[in-house]
């Protein structure tokens, strides 16, 4: 799946969700109003079906930016190379190659301190066994001023049932080329943190 696909499909899930959660708040509401008016107080569902709605509201707005996003990437001039970005990250990752990974680290830091080489060497002496497949799922994208910043997460099972979840958040398009690349790691196994490298950048 590609980016674009990751974000419209994470976007297009969370807007219907707040549709579905817009309509239950709505008929909840008209209800609850209906029955306050012929004596039947319904205070509570009034209050629920608000706070449905507005979470609704909340929920559209934030997952729609998600495919406002994903239009960006498609018409952006260098959607391409940002494009080849994400799949070389998934090609390290489904390799278990640290050079490459490392080759892909920005060689300064947005925010904090920058990636090293060893970084890398560290997250995949964490996984044991050869990796049977990576699940990727967008988690947040940032547009300021033609650069983007974005957080992918990478659910990765190996042969020996072992599952790891790994975050990796990126620049692209920045005018410092020197931050242009991964940013940040942070690495799970179940709940557990194994590691966090860097710092994942704030365009604000």
């Amino acid at each position: 799946m590609s980016m674009q696909e990751a974000l419209a499909s994470t976007g297009i899930i969370g807007v219907i969700a707040g549709l579905l959660l817009f309509t239950g708040g709505t008929v909840l509401l008209i209800i609850s109003i209906l029955k306050t008016v012929k004596g039947k107080r319904r205070t509570g569902g009034i209050i629920g079906g608000g706070i449905m709605i507005f979470v609704s509201i909340m929920f559209m707005i934030s997952f729609g930016m998600y495919i406002i996003t994903a239009g960006m990437l498609y018409d952006a001039p260098y959607s391409r190379a940002l494009e080849s970005l994400g799949s070389n990250i998934l090609t390290a990752l489904n390799d278990k190659d640290s050079d490459f990974l490392a080759h892909l680290f920005a060689k300064e830091s947005y925010s904090g301190e920058a990636l090293k080489k060893e970084d890398a060497e560290t997250v995949f002496g964490y996984i044991d066994g050869d990796i049977k497949n990576i699940r990727t799922e967008a988690v947040s994208a940032t547009f300021k001023n033609g650069t983007y910043a974005m957080q992918d997460k990478y659910t990765i099972a190996t042969e020996d049932s072992g599952e790891y979840i790994i975050y990796i958040s990126f620049i692209y398009g920045s005018d410092n080329k020197y931050y242009e690349g991964i940013q940040h790691i942070k690495m799970y196994k179940g709940d557990e943190v194994l590691e966090e490298f860097g710092k994942v950048p704030d365009l604000n």
